[in-house]
């Protein structure tokens, strides 16, 4: 967990949430209540949760988890880092 907080041009606070990750993205999401008009992915209102992950996610990873997949974004390294491991012992 860790915490966001956002000024505009004249250096006051527009402003400031929790933030969590998406399990399978890594993208940072806001937990409570931000501003309207603010884009930000806001974890409480669209995303959801993966149970094998036992970790919030963000709406787009929300929506793919509802065909079934959990792709965890620190699997996808792994199976990226054993592929380069691969070629360079060949």
């Amino acid at each position: 967990m860790g915490y966001a907080k956002q000024w505009n041009d004249e250096g006051r606070t527009v402003f400031e949430a929790d933030t969590t990750w998406c399990r399978h993205c890594e993208r940072s999401l806001f937990i409570g209540r931000v501003p309207v008009g603010v884009t930000k992915d806001i974890y409480q209102r669209e995303g959801g949760y993966c149970m094998r992950c036992d970790g919030p996610l963000c709406g787009l990873c929300a929506k793919k988890l509802l065909t079934g997949v959990c792709e965890p974004a620190k699997r996808r390294l792994e199976e990226q880092l054993i592929k380069i491991w691969q070629q360079k012992s060949l």
